[in-house]
């Protein structure tokens, strides 16, 4: 069977004899068929899951860290942190880092570790960076709520986020619905892109 043209599949997708439920499609009178098998079928639901990952593993989430942190909006990393520096950041000692999943891809990562050490080690600091082109999937909420369980199954009993950018509503936002609170301000202390200095937040979620 000859395949029609570029230039008739778009006369085909435009027209209004265009039979659109993914069927066949005449491209004009006279023309024979075309068969555009589910032209409007939806697409099979995608699987997410989360797993633990080492530092060995890092090159799988290093594109993710390297767009979030060269926006210099969020994370107070050097905008021009390199691949090394990164897992170093990221697997820092102490830590529990997990990757996200999307059919298989690396689309979001969580690292947990104690806040501090010795007395101050049964409350622990969290961090997360999703693909941007993932984004508004849900994929955040599913990272906050394993968050969560995963925190409060090593054993600690608070969570302290020690720099959230003021001007990130987002994550504001989505740390408030899951029960954290702002319990100190740090006037100034983001160089938010490396240009003006705005506010951050302290925020702290107990566990028990």
């Amino acid at each position: 069977m000859r395949h029609a043209p570029v230039a008739e599949l778009v006369d085909a997708v435009d027209s209004k004899s265009a039979v659109r439920t993914g069927v066949l499609v005449r491209v004009r009178p006279g023309a024979p068929f075309l068969c555009l098998m589910h032209f409007h079928s939806r697409a099979a639901p995608m699987s997410f899951e989360i797993r633990e990952a080492t530092a060995d593993q890092f090159e799988e989430v290093w594109p993710i860290f390297r767009e979030v942190v060269r926006t210099g909006e969020t994370y107070p990393y050097p905008m021009d942190t390199d691949l090394e520096e990164a897992r170093a950041l990221w697997f820092a000692p102490g830590a529990r880092v997990y990757f996200g999943y999307l059919d298989g891809v690396a689309v979001a990562s969580r690292y947990i570790v104690p806040n501090k050490p010795g007395l101050g080690a049964h409350v622990c600091n969290t961090g997360v960076m999703v693909d941007a082109t993932v984004r508004g999937q849900g994929l955040g909420k599913k990272m906050m709520d394993f968050g969560l369980e995963k925190a409060k199954e090593l054993g600690f009993k608070a969570i302290q986020l020690n720099l959230v950018v003021s001007t990130n509503g987002a994550s504001l936002e989505i740390c408030k619905r899951n029960g954290f609170q702002i319990v100190g301000t740090l006037p100034g202390a983001f160089h938010f892109r490396g240009e003006r200095y705005v506010d951050a937040y302290v925020l702290y979620r107990d566990l028990s």
